[in-house]
């Protein structure tokens, strides 16, 4: 009897565990297109979050006359070059930090103050 309802209790802790396991491969759907590219300059690549909202600020790109205003930006201070489209959505996770560690970056002014350290590049479905 004890046999029995050790198997039992073993079997169910190893389902639970089963249903309880993430796959690998799912990613997390908010991480998904939650950026783009807006511009690069000398001074850091000028990103838009698109999926939050309480981190960035509203940015006009000072070399174009009457351009449009983009909501949410923030500044980082590299992409990989395939990543690096003007345009380009991007699946990143992403910490917000007070500056950049190493890098040759210019200060230009007129970039978004608040900046991200990005940290992992998602391919999403």
């Amino acid at each position: 009897m004890k046999i029995k309802c050790f198997s039992l209790l073993i079997c169910s802790l190893l389902l639970l565990g089963a249903q309880c396991k993430k796959d690998e491969n799912d990613i997390d759907q908010s991480l998904c297109n939650n950026a783009k590219v807006i511009r690069s300059t000398c001074g850091g690549i000028v990103i838009q979050l698109l999926k939050r909202n309480d981190i960035g600020s509203s940015w006009t790109d000072p070399s174009v006359t009457n351009g449009p205003a983009y909501p949410n930006c923030v500044l980082t201070n590299t992409l990989p070059t395939d990543k690096n489209k003007q345009g380009q959505p991007l699946s990143i996770k992403f910490e917000v930090v007070t500056q950049f560690e190493g890098g040759n970056l210019c200060d230009i002014g007129g970039l978004p103050s608040n900046k991200i350290s990005i940290k992992e590049f998602f391919e999403c479905k």
